[in-house]
């Protein structure tokens, strides 16, 4: 039996399957075939882990600190805590190590972003530029800004738990 699934659903299992690929690709183009390579591969696997339980059912759910609590998939009645940063409470997390719960809140947040960008949303994101900035800013413009400003958050968060992985290792 196949659920249907929600435009919001579908935008973030999309972004799961990009992020999945898009490492997968990193991999592949590593120029060293060592930690880097190594690094991207398991995230690539953990997107792809984090995408298969999304189509199961698995979401995760968001805290007043905005922190994100997500259910084991293997022990029953555990429950991991990612923070804003994407270290995550399971055991692969505590050890720098990618995991499907990191993967899965990053893959949540990439789908809101995009859902925002193209549906118009986040009309006080800041730096946004618009048209009563300095140039006559169009609609790819303010597009195209907007994906480099996610691109950037999700390069942040990738960055410092690549950061914590190479500490770890």
């Amino acid at each position: 039996m196949t659920t249907e699934l929600t435009t919001t659903e579908t935008t973030i299992a999309a972004a799961l399957e990009r992020l999945a690929n898009e490492h997968q690709q990193s991999a592949a183009h590593a120029l060293t075939k060592s930690d880097e390579q190594v690094f991207f591969r398991r995230w690539s696997s953990a997107f792809r882990k984090a995408l298969y339980y999304y189509l199961q059912g698995t979401r995760p759910a968001s805290t007043p600190a905005g922190c994100w609590l997500v259910s084991s998939a293997t022990r029953g009645g555990i429950i991991h805590q990612v923070d804003k940063s994407g270290h995550c409470s399971c055991e692969a997390g505590q050890k720098g190590i990618a995991c499907w719960h990191a993967a899965l809140v990053a893959g949540v947040e990439v789908g809101t972003d995009d859902l925002d960008r193209f549906d118009g949303g986040d009309d006080d994101a800041g730096d946004t530029p618009t048209d009563d900035d300095d140039g006559p800013w169009n609609e790819a413009a303010r597009d195209v800004w907007a994906e480099h400003e996610a691109e950037q958050r999700l390069w942040g968060r990738l960055s410092a738990v690549r950061a914590a992985y190479l500490r770890a290792a």
